[in-house]
């Protein structure tokens, strides 16, 4: 069996949800017109990433939800009309707390959200000041397959991965919005991301769909630059920097199984070593 999907690299403009939700249809029309049954879109895509710099009172907070719901409501419609799978990302305000949520559609039902579970807090990055850290791993059985959810700054910590694909995963799925404070930057920044998630693929041999935000946001411009990764590490499909684009990669999973049986670094993982140490360093005797 073969996956045929597609990074949808747009450029968000920060709480334009109407203008947003557009680009993400257009997008998905497009990807369905070149073969994709799946869509990856970047984090926070509905809403533009720098939400976080916008502050927002308990009656803006509410009103964004509302609208933030209905335009989920039209994401999903729209995907099963297309008889799409996609993933998407937005700012989730849950209990008075507010994630970085990827939301994995599955012909206009939600299969299941991951929140980030690693915030960035270096760099230019601040998301600890407004975001609430998820508390679990994703992985999710879409018709497909299995797929690991991960958003941006997860990817950068190989546990998530090691354990998304211990757990069954067959791809890791990533919407992120690296960005730069020049274009000029950008090169040196894509060939870092590429460099973790090429070895992460070829590691856990797995395909690894890294869907990166484009296009200015206040002082900084996205990245662009997307990327697909196969298990054995090879870069498979990769997206003009800095600008909107849009690309579709195959996903043979019938031959990521033959890799995996060639290779079988997922099988030989000691398991009760990680247990063993990770529980040591839980009790303060590393």
């Amino acid at each position: 069996m073969s996956l045929t999907a597609a990074l949808v690299q747009i450029s968000p403009t920060l709480l334009d949800l109407g203008g947003n939700l557009l680009r993400h249809v257009q997008g998905l029309e497009e990807a369905r017109r070149r073969g994709a049954r799946l869509a990856v879109f970047p984090e926070m895509s509905l809403t533009g990433y720098r939400i976080g710099d916008v502050s927002l009172d308990a009656s803006a907070r509410s009103a964004l939800d509302r609208d933030l719901r209905t335009s989920l409501e039209s994401l999903r419609k729209a995907l099963e009309t297309l008889d799409m799978d996609g993933v998407v990302s937005y700012p989730l305000f849950e209990g008075g707390r507010t994630f970085i949520a990827a939301e994995y559609v599955e012909r206009g039902r939600t299969l299941g959200v991951h929140r980030k579970v690693n915030l960035c807090n270096y760099g230019h990055y601040r998301e600890d000041r407004t975001f609430t850290p998820g508390e679990d791993l994703t992985v999710l059985r879409p018709r497909w397959g299995a797929a690991g959810l991960l958003v941006c700054e997860d990817l950068w910590h190989p546990v998530n991965g090691i354990l998304c694909t211990q757990m069954g995963a067959q791809a890791l799925l990533v919407p992120s919005a690296p960005s730069a404070p020049s274009r000029e930057e950008i090169g040196a920044n894509l060939a870092r991301w590429r460099l973790l998630a090429g070895a992460q693929a070829l590691a856990q041999t797995c395909y690894v769909l890294c869907c990166c935000g484009s296009g200015p946001e206040g002082a900084f411009h996205g990245d662009g630059g997307s990327f697909a990764f196969g298990p054995r590490g090879d870069l498979l499909l990769s997206l003009r920097e800095g600008d909107p684009d849009l690309g579709v990669v195959d996903l043979d999973l019938e031959g990521l199984a033959r890799v995996r049986e060639e290779t079988p670094l997922l099988r030989n993982e000691r398991n009760d070593l990680i247990l063993r140490t990770y529980g040591r360093l839980e009790s303060g005797n590393p």
